[in-house]
């Protein structure tokens, strides 16, 4: 699907877009239109624009542990594995965001003794992961 896309956060493109869309899918035979087509930021994702690719489109990986320090990640400066206790993370990304970033996706780093064959720590509170999404979502920052 070859859709070339209007600027987001404006509804009539937004609208022209989406109908363009449709149009390639019935074309194409699709019955549904996948879910990520909702959210603006996921259209200027899926849409091909002069094989430009802008920072807006990008995800950041950010790697979370439960350390109590920030620990380099050799080969990958600037990133580290960020201690989700003492926050750092927070103000690194907002000096991201001028510059176009708009998505993260966190990656944790569990502790081996914490690890099980089920994955148990995924789910639980005090997974670093659901601590630095709560810190993120908080709006205290």
């Amino acid at each position: 699907m070859a859709t070339s896309c209007p600027p987001v956060n404006d509804a009539a493109n937004d609208e022209a877009l989406i109908a363009s869309v449709v149009d390639d899918v019935v074309n194409e035979g699709y019955t549904s239109l996948h879910p990520l087509l909702r959210n603006p930021a996921s259209r200027d994702w899926l849409c091909v624009n002069n094989n430009k690719i802008n920072a807006g489109q990008l995800v950041f990986p950010l790697f979370i542990s439960d350390k109590d320090v920030d620990t380099p990640i050799k080969g990958f400066y600037p990133n580290k594995q960020w201690s989700w206790r003492l926050k750092n993370y927070v103000s690194y990304l907002k000096e991201l965001v001028p510059y176009g970033l708009k998505a993260v996706m966190l990656f944790g780093v569990i502790n081996d003794e914490l690890k099980d064959n089920d994955g148990g720590v995924g789910s639980v509170r005090e997974n670093p992961v659901v601590q630095a999404l709560r810190e993120l979502r908080s709006g205290e920052h």
